[in-house]
């Protein structure tokens, strides 16, 4: 469903593309989101995120044959939201 846009966002983004401001997709990951590191050497495993700030994401990944999680810090950029 359509939701509004702070006008103030489209004026940020229409700037940006007049000025020729180089802008790259990055995921939207949020706190409590299911993930999937898809590249690097975590590759492969799922988790949830407990902490992000600016471009990191901590992960907290569970081992069940083990019983035990873990946690690792990854760049948001190599993880893909599995929540959505």
């Amino acid at each position: 469903y359509p939701v509004p846009i702070q006008e103030s966002v489209i004026e940020s983004l229409k700037a940006a593309v007049q000025n020729d401001v180089p802008l790259e997709p990055f995921p939207y990951i949020r706190e409590g989101d299911r993930v999937y590191v898809r590249a690097g050497i975590f590759r492969g495993m799922e988790g949830f995120v407990i902490r992000k700030n600016d471009r990191k994401c901590r992960v907290v990944i569970s081992i069940d044959a083990l019983r035990a999680s873990a946690s690792l810090e990854v760049d948001a950029a190599l993880v893909e939201n599995l929540t959505n």
